[in-house]
């Protein structure tokens, strides 16, 4: 367990039961908000209990807290009653209680048993309270009531599915198919096969018309009179109505057509609906019957309504009156409520291009007296219209603009106007209103007002008529009746307001203006992607903990860090979460810490094994800390006794220098790809919970993004078995054995009797301020502090020799500690105090050939098998771009024997260093000992061919065809590291195949080599 460094955070907690009434009776709770920020999400139905478990929606217990209890929804249904448990609270019972039924209410308690309150926080004050819930209007049919409950018919010829039924229809005749009516007709003169379904019309052409009038081959999908040339697509889509086109069916000359109408969401209310209600409803409507509204009329429109996609969501209070909320959504869809003289009952109409010009109602001189006929300027004109709408996601207002480019080039100028369209909660559809109300008001529209004779007795407000008026060379103007008043009973004239139709004109071209180009980067929060716990190494702790904290700092305390980023874009910094086990079995969590993020990015080039590196550019890094000079580099999403830790010196030209293996870590090499973060001092990434050595600990990190924080049920377990890190004695640095520092020691062409090694001390004790590069000079230990060199075999790993307690920073290695074994692993540590240093030096060294690959005999020299003749090429054109003449790094070399008469041992391609000696067959021809000039490991894609080792595509090999590159020869096989060998005169090396088979290869040149 963890054992504190500090005094307690005293933590309150606020806990309260509230009733809140929330609006009439409702069909869906879908979220609780406490403070703006989102407590609950889901979808409940009927009354029931949610549990509201969030104690980090504000920072957690140290900071202000979060919420948690039950939240019980009472949807306010005719026959609901209190459960027992609420009413008790109360000191009632649930026949003794009021029920609220018809009003949607919400309690908040901390358990259904009377008792302890709703957690609220950790601050004294009550945050906001915010519900979302759904109602559909009542009354109309309910699959319309919603704008979403999407409406799809799939048409296969004369066979239709609707929402599940299916129906075979006769060609012309309209049908019914389960709820839904249609009907198919297919033209046997043009091919044109024309769908209604519910009213709407779609016709599928198997024809294109040019600009020229005339038909060609092609798709041109027709809804609601209006065209789209599918031939790329077989799709269209126009408002809310989306006609997919599946195939054609020669047999019957029809096709396959899928028509989905409406949006799958359901989230909005259909208006006519909405409008419905707000008449007929007894409790808080008029209250009107269908006596007096005519409900087969509402239910026309709300079809209408629906194919359009036009939904709202707006509430009603009863602070407005109810026929002002009506007129607001009359606003919205642009429509007009009337009484019908024919029926008597309120009808509404929409004002839409419903009608057919040529039979519309003529008005001229005949029937009529013109009053006041105008015509607006275009300086009375609008050419930009603002709309305002209501983002669901966040229940803020945005808008959209839209401008008429050939009104604003007539005035020169911008001229502007809004509209608050607060019922609108959807981008799409306020960008069409935008469009509909721009196209009104940059129009100069006629406006007349006309007594008519009785003769026009049937004309009702939004009915479209003809105006011919030859004194005004007015012929077939259409407009539409905006007032009418009836006149008393005897009298013999209507008095009517026209105004011209904007649907008789043709559609102006629209734009956008132009918008801030900004783009929210708001993400939610989401797990770390890149976590690594380790022990904080001593010279982290130090700098981390105040003196006297140090001080106390004794075995076996040790300190967790954590490594952690995450690629959220979003993210800023994240929350530590300790997880113990409780005695019963259950897990807590305690908020502990608050972190920077670290950057998390990946080598672009393999890095080997030495003292200072120079990397041109890093891979871009996730958000937090990226490179910094003095910032550390941790190497390797590895355990801690693997990872490297390297130290960022300075930043030019070149790129980033790195001093490698610093602190208590030593240089490695890793492949291109490899995992890295990035760590700077000023930075805290330890956890200030002390821990013990040995002891397994795990956490949660939780990420904050501008939209709040992970919730902790979210978060994965990260964990880690600390160790006595920060007390174990820095390993020891500079390590050269027989005078080289990196890579494999061969010494088996001499076979020394003994092997020197070197090293530097270092001591951990010291190492609190500048941090000491791999190169630097021995310092004083720690009292106490010797070093180990441990011999151990290069198959299992078993110890050979074991040479302990040395002092000083030199040993000369027997070769007789080597034992039986041609070749060992050495490495070399440091101990102090029964403490072994978390990493050790470990090198390769080759002490005699390998017995199983000796060589021949010194005084005759012999030559392998031949891998077939060859004449060298005079001359090796120098490409612009040269070749990768590279073998994957496992691939084994013949080097030449220890006196270089004669072929050798193998060795590994990654081992193979400069100065080293192969046996191989010259250009001309001759074999030969021959030297290594150069070696580097690189990743690079490589092919692979049956008998020979996998290379690069441009590296040669010597076949019976002659030189032949692996790309003649084999097929693609991933990426792998790879060496590139350039070899002295020779320009060629042999590998050998795990069945003794030679393989000739020609070597990258020496000016090749950098690339």
């Amino acid at each position: 367990m963890g054992k504190g460094g500090s005094a307690k955070q005293q933590v309150n907690e606020y806990n309260v039961s509230i009733h809140f009434g929330v609006c009439a009776e409702s069909d869906a709770i879908t979220g609780i908000y406490v403070g703006e920020k989102l407590a609950w999400s889901g979808r409940l139905t009927s009354e029931g209990a949610i549990s509201v478990q969030n104690e980090y929606l504000f920072g957690g217990p140290k900071k202000e807290g979060g919420v948690r209890g039950i939240a019980y929804y009472l949807p306010g249904s005719r026959t609901q009653v209190l459960p027992t448990g609420l009413a008790a609270r109360r000191g009632l019972t649930s026949s003794t209680s009021p029920a609220y039924r018809g009003l949607s209410s919400i309690y908040f308690v901390g358990s259904m048993a009377p008792g302890l309150g709703f957690y609220w926080g950790a601050t004294p004050y009550l945050q906001s309270v915010w519900i979302t819930k759904e109602r559909a209007p009542k009354g109309l049919d309910p699959a319309y009531a919603m704008i979403g409950n999407q409406v799809a018919g799939s048409f296969d010829g004369y066979t239709a599915t609707i929402a599940g039924a299916t129906a075979t229809l006769t060609d012309g005749v309209l049908g019914n198919v389960g709820t839904h009516s249609a009907s198919v007709s297919v033209s046997n003169t043009t091919g044109v096969e024309t769908i209604v379904l519910d009213g709407t019309t779609v016709q599928i052409q198997p024809y294109v018309t040019d600009d020229d009038g005339d038909e060609r081959p092609g798709l041109t999908i027709v809804i609601e009179g209006q065209e789209v040339d599918a031939s790329a697509t077989n799709r269209a889509t126009v408002g809310g109505i989306t006609v997919t086109v599946n195939g054609f069916n020669a047999g019957t000359r029809t096709w396959n057509v899928l028509i989905t109408m409406g949006s799958p969401d359901g989230t909005d209310a259909n208006p006519a609906h909405i409008v419905y209600e707000c008449l007929t409803n007894g409790s808080w409507g008029m209250g009107a019957t269908n006596a007096l509204v005519d409900q087969a009329n509402m239910e026309t429109v709300g079809q209408v309504l629906y194919h359009e996609g036009f939904g709202m969501s707006l509430q009603w209070t009863r602070e407005s009156a109810i026929e002002q909320f009506v007129g607001e959504v009359l606003d919205h869809i642009q429509a007009a409520l009337y009484v019908d003289p024919d029926t008597g009952k309120l009808t509404l109409k929409l004002f839409r291009d419903d009608y057919n010009p040529t039979t519309l109602p003529l008005i001229s001189p005949d029937n009529a007296v013109l009053d006041n006929f105008q015509r607006k300027l275009w300086g009375e004109t609008v050419n930009e219209i603002i709309v305002t709408w209501t983002n669901p996601a966040n229940e803020q207002e945005e808008t959209v603009t839209q401008q008429d480019l050939g009104n604003i080039t007539v005035q020169a100028a911008t001229v502007s106007d809004s509209r608050n369209y607060y019922g609108l909660r959807n981008a799409d559809l306020a960008t069409r209103c935008a469009i509909r109300d721009v196209r009104q008001s940059s129009a100069p529209l006629a406006s007349v007002d006309a007594l008519l004779d009785r003769t026009q007795w049937n004309l009702k407000p939004g009915s479209v008529v003809r105006l011919t008026w030859p004194e005004y060379d007015i012929v077939n103007l259409v407009m539409r009746v905006v007032n009418i008043d009836y006149g008393k009973i005897g009298s013999p004239s209507i008095t009517v307001s026209l105004l011209e139709d904007i649907f008789s004109l043709e559609s102006a071209a629209f734009d956008s203006s132009p918008t801030t180009g900004f783009t929210s980067g708001a993400q939610p929060p989401t797990p770390m992607d890149h976590v690594r716990v380790i022990t904080s190494p001593a010279y982290f702790a130090s700098r981390f903990l105040s003196s006297a904290d140090a001080a106390m700092l004794t075995y076996p305390d040790v300190l967790a860090a954590v490594l952690g980023a995450t690629s959220n874009p979003d993210a800023s910094f994240y929350e530590t979460v300790g997880v113990t086990t409780l005695p019963n079995g259950t897990q807590a969590a305690e908020v502990r810490s608050t972190h920077g993020l670290l950057g998390y990015a990946t080598l672009t080039t393999a890095l080997v094994e030495e003292a200072f590196t120079t990397i041109p550019a890093f891979a871009p890094s996730t958000p937090g800390i990226g490179p910094n000079v003095a910032g550390f580099v941790f190497i390797g999403d590895v355990t801690e006794r693997t990872m490297e830790i390297a130290l960022i010196e300075s930043f030019d030209e070149n790129g980033w220098r790195l001093a490698r293996g610093v602190l208590d870590t030593v240089p490695r090499a890793w492949p291109a790809g490899t995992g890295i973060w990035f760590y700077d001092i000023r930075n805290t990434f330890i956890d200030d919970e002390r821990q013990s050595d040995g002891e397994a600990v795990n956490f949660k990190f939780l990420t904050v993004t501008s939209l709040g924080v992970l919730d902790v049920s979210a978060a994965p377990i990260q964990g880690a078995t600390l160790t006595g890190r920060p007390y174990y004695p820095n390993r020891p640095a500079n390590v050269a054995i027989a005078g080289q520092a990196f890579g494999t020691v061969d010494l088996s062409m001499t076979a020394p009797a003994t092997v020197n090694i070197t090293w530097a001390n270092r001591n951990r004790t010291l190492e609190d301020g500048a941090v000491l590069r791999w190169t630097d000079a021995t310092v004083t230990p720690e009292a106490g502090q010797t070093t180990t060199i441990k011999l151990t075999k290069t198959n299992d790993g078993s110890v050979i020799t074991t040479i302990d307690g040395l002092t000083g920073t030199s040993y000369d290695l027997a070769a007789t500690a080597f034992g039986s074994e041609f070749q060992a692993d050495v490495t070399i540590t440091a101990k102090r105090d029964g403490y072994e240093s978390l990493m050790g030096v470990t090198r390769r060294v080759r002490i005699k050939p390998d017995p199983a690959n000796p060589g021949s005999d010194p005084g005759t020299p012999t030559t392998p098998t031949d891998p077939g003749g060859y004449t060298p090429p005079e001359t090796y054109p120098d490409p612009q771009e040269p070749p990768r003449y590279c073998v994957e790094e496992t691939a084994r070399v013949l080097l030449a024997s220890p006196n270089r008469r004669s072929q050798g041992a193998t060795i590994l391609a990654r081992d193979l260093e400069p100065g080293m000696w192969v046996w191989t067959r010259a250009e001309d021809g001759g074999w030969g000992a021959f030297e290594v000039t150069a070696v580097e490991l690189v990743e690079e894609p490589v092919l692979r061919a049956a008998g020979y080792p996998r290379a690069t595509k441009d590296h040669r090999f010597w076949t019976g065809a002659g030189w032949t590159t692996m790309g003649e020869l084999g097929r693609e096989d991933g990426h792998a590291i790879v060496a590139k060998i350039a070899v002295r005169d020779a320009r060629t090396y042999v590998t050998v195949q795990s069945d003794g088979t030679l393989v000739l290869s020609h070597n990258i040149k020496q000016n090749q080599f950098e690339y």
